[in-house]
């Protein structure tokens, strides 16, 4: 963007604190005309964004430490993030947004 102009801004509730967004990944699900955005914070949690309305659809607690990376599959509806403390979560996304950890917390392996 050669402007530099912010098109949109994307602000959690006034409640959360997740703390700064340390990773991204954009994507347009088949099913729906909005853009979404997965978001890895401070925090350790994971969050679902719909762009257009500017809201959270979900948000789930992955890790003890910040998220350093995702990565998601809009195919199997699964992803997955790595944290500073040197583990890796495995989470999906259901029918209604939501996100939710899997198998034994989500916790399945650690670096």
């Amino acid at each position: 963007m050669p402007s530099k102009t912010s098109v949109c801004s994307l602000k959690p509730e006034a409640q959360a604190r997740p703390g700064m967004p340390m990773c991204l990944q954009l994507w347009q699900a088949d099913s729906s005309p909005r853009p979404l955005l997965l978001a890895g914070y401070e925090d350790g949690s994971v969050a679902l964004w719909d762009v257009s309305s500017r809201k959270v659809c979900s948000r789930v607690a992955c890790h003890t430490e910040p998220v350093m990376g995702l990565d998601f599959d809009s195919q199997e509806a699964r992803g997955v993030s790595g944290s500073a403390e040197k583990t890796l979560a495995v989470w999906s996304l259901d029918e209604q947004q939501a996100l939710q950890t899997l198998a034994n917390n989500g916790h399945v392996s650690s670096i």
